[in-house]
């Protein structure tokens, strides 16, 4: 059984590194969609907190979006370390043909 929770609660727990490092974003596909400042704001919060998805998210915006690709780079770096999969693949990729 999953819980749901309000966005004011979801930002109080990305405030906790030892809980927002863990926060599954594929939960919040809805927000992303619906409320995107919102979605970006957890993102940005769980970035703090060392979450890997929200490192990937964050890296992949900044190199395909924002043409940043230094920034996106050690983002996707942070993730990558830290076993990110995914992360992993896009910088193998993004290296590869830099």
């Amino acid at each position: 059984m999953y819980a749901y929770c309000s966005c004011k609660a979801m930002h109080a727990v990305a405030k906790e590194c030892d809980v927002g490092s863990y926060v599954p974003l594929e939960r919040l596909d809805n927000m992303k969609w619906m409320e995107n400042e919102r979605y970006f704001i957890v993102v940005n919060h769980l970035v703090t907190a060392d979450n890997l998805d929200a490192c990937f998210i964050v890296g992949v915006t900044l190199v395909f979006a924002h043409q940043d690709m230094e920034q996106g780079l050690l983002f996707l770096d942070k993730a990558a370390i830290t076993g990110h999969k995914a992360a992993v693949y896009v910088l193998g990729l993004l290296l590869h043909v830099r």
